[in-house]
């Protein structure tokens, strides 16, 4: 499954902390607005943003520089519609997959911001 697909990952080391994570998935070019959007959401949620492109980012979160092969493992496990858009991946405390979100589309920022919430209310109880 995608879950231990990103268990698998060489950056797993910074999925064990418990707490809400956002995977920045992104396909080469410097996409600003989606840098934006990124900086809104780690500042009025407090979550972990981790990015992974293959390109060189400059970027306020963590970040990886990773192959072009990994990305398209990671596209092809979950059947992403948008191939060669960024994308994002809501995690849930467990690193369970709980959302796919298109990095560029505002109303799919906004969606990822409403399910952040409901998890942090589960995370609660």
């Amino acid at each position: 499954s995608c879950d231990k697909f990103i268990e698998a990952l060489p950056i797993n080391k910074n999925f064990g902390d418990r707490e809400i994570k956002v995977l920045d998935i992104r396909i080469s070019n410097d996409q600003q607005v989606v840098d934006l959007n990124l900086s809104k959401l780690i500042s009025y949620k407090k979550i972990k943003l981790i990015t992974l492109s293959n390109d060189l980012r400059k970027v306020n979160w963590e970040y990886y520089k990773v192959a072009e092969s990994l990305l398209n493992e990671i596209r092809l496990c979950i059947e992403n519609p948008h191939y060669d858009e960024p994308f994002l991946l809501l995690l849930d405390t467990s690193n369970n997959i709980r959302g796919i979100y298109r990095s560029l589309d505002q109303k799919e920022i906004e969606r990822l911001n409403v399910e952040i919430d409901i998890l942090k209310l589960e995370n609660e109880n």
